[in-house]
């Protein structure tokens, strides 16, 4: 289904009347799947949504979860922690392959079983590490319901969530669920809680700069509303709450101010905060909306599209809105809907801002879990091949036109473009010293360079054309040292491309 909101120049109290024309198309789970391919490696998400096999975890409600971090497989990690199963739960679980299987996470003393907890992660930037430091990444767990009350208390792991250590016991923001929680880029020490709910709406903002150990609160001009959620936005914080037009959601930029003379750490952080609209039709939005909302909406965005992902519970279906306005799209997904009628939906995208200057590991994916963990669903990889195939094309073309060198344009370019090709299921190859008497014949199209050294950054002194057979004269780490030039010079040849997206280039 498309659901189209022109609204240019009518209010929100005018739009709250507005009779939304909706063209459902049964036929297909396509997600915003376009005729046209877009920018390259832009949007990748935008595929169709499979199945994956129902969670070992499920069912149950009101848990938390979170994508950040990047496993020995290559896919971001996913987490579910928490939630009510029957009874609170305080375990942790992990996918490492993108959804397709779950393990539990082994973990020693850590916070006590809940409901409704709020979770968030963020790492520092790997390019600014050194050889004597490594990047930081830290998960916290913030509040929560038990059958006993609500909880104040502040958990850190950042052993990916196998050791915890409890920050403070009592908070000053006092007992609350459903807060919202975020990290202010791009230190992972500066925490930001806000909002949730106890005997009321809360509005309020509070800093932490040590990781939670201790909070002041933060002095923001504006009136928050009632039920809102927080995410990273660098360099800054999204604001987003629900509006008054079913489906859709406001947003607001929250950007903590800095003392000008520090560095970009927690510690530079003040206690004061500045709001930002971010659309232009939410000038009489009521920020007292909130009373009948029973918990701030789920959300994940695409920082490079701007784009924010949510799910329409009563329409069932996944919402994609501009976070500076503009046109909304709604999209219902048959497969989908029947699962999450009335649940309190996730929505995880691996194109968020999580991890500020990992974007690396960006491979374009978006997981639905059904609030009672009732289904599951991935986005597909085809638009990835797609504009894998099309920039294969490009490179060849570039080769024969240009004399772009095949391997520089796949190795260098490529790169840049899209992310790696993951190899799931598959061991590295293993070589022994016997492989290096046979004959290796290369089998990638149209060459295989030849480098100085074995390393893909190396010099290229030659190069072995497709359907010709090379003696090696040594392996080393997955390299084959060969003759080249006919002079006695030698080069290396790499065997397996795999991890340049290339696959085998050599075989015995």
């Amino acid at each position: 289904a498309v659901l189209a909101i022109n609204g240019c120049g009518s209010s929100w109290t005018e739009k709250k009347h507005l009779l939304l024309r909706m063209d459902v198309e049964r036929a297909s789970t396509s997600l915003l799947h376009g005729d046209r391919p877009g920018p390259l490696g832009v949007g990748l998400w935008r595929s169709s949504l499979k199945p994956i096999p129902n969670p070992p975890w499920a069912p149950r409600r009101d848990f938390a979860s979170l994508t950040g971090g990047k496993s020995a497989s290559g896919w971001r990690n996913l987490w579910v922690l928490g939630g009510d199963s029957g009874k609170p739960m305080s375990d942790t679980w992990r996918s490492v392959d993108g959804g397709a299987s779950w393990e539990l996470v082994k973990t020693g003393p850590h916070w006590t079983p809940r409901s409704r907890l709020s979770v968030c992660g963020a790492a520092t930037d790997p390019k600014q590490a050194t050889s004597s430091s490594k990047p930081i990444g830290i998960m916290y767990v913030v509040g929560g319901q038990t059958y006993s009350g609500l909880l104040c208390d502040v958990w850190a792991s950042d052993t990916a969530g196998r050791s915890w250590h409890r920050m403070t016991e009592q908070a000053h923001f006092g007992p609350r669920c459903d807060v919202a929680l975020a990290v202010v880029p791009p230190d992972p020490m500066g925490l930001v809680v806000a909002g949730g709910i106890s005997v009321d709406y809360h509005r309020d903002v509070w800093l932490s700069r040590d990781a939670g150990e201790t909070f002041s609160a933060v002095d923001v001009p504006a009136l928050l509303p009632a039920c809102f959620t927080l995410v990273q936005l660098p360099p800054d914080l999204l604001c987003a709450a629900r509006s008054p037009v079913h489906g859709q959601l406001v947003f607001w930029k929250l950007k903590v101010v800095r003392n000008p003379q520090d560095d970009m750490s927690a510690s530079s952080l003040t206690n004061s905060a500045v709001i930002e609209v971010l659309d232009e039709n939410i000038d009489d939005y009521d920020p007292n909306l909130g009373g009948h909302i029973l918990a701030p909406p789920r959300l994940s965005i695409d920082v490079e599209l701007k784009v924010a992902l949510s799910w329409d519970s009563r329409l069932c279906c996944l919402v994609a809105q501009k976070l500076t306005g503009g046109s909304t799209q709604a999209h219902a997904l048959t497969e989908v809907s029947a699962q999450t009628q009335g649940s309190d939906t996730h929505i995880l995208c691996d194109m968020d801002a999580a991890n500020v200057g990992w974007e690396f590991m960006r491979h374009g994916r978006v997981w639905v879990l059904a609030g009672e963990g009732r289904g599951a669903w991935a986005s597909d990889r085809k638009r990835f091949r797609e504009h894998e195939r099309f920039i294969r094309l490009l490179g060849m073309r570039l080769a024969q036109t240009h004399g772009i060198p095949w391997e520089l344009w796949m190795g260098r370019v490529r790169p840049m473009l899209l992310p790696f090709r993951l190899q799931q299921n598959t061991k590295p190859r293993a070589f022994t010293k016997v492989s290096c008497l046979s004959s290796w014949r290369v089998i990638h199209r149209p060459r295989v360079a030849v480098r100085e050294q074995p390393s893909t950054s190396a010099k290229i002194v030659g190069v072995e054309q497709f359907g010709s057979v090379v003696k090696p004269l040594e392996i080393r780490d997955g390299w084959l040292r060969v003759e080249c030039g006919g002079q006695g010079q030698c080069g290396w040849m790499l065997i397996d491309g795999a991890s340049l997206g290339l696959g085998l280039l050599l075989e015995r």
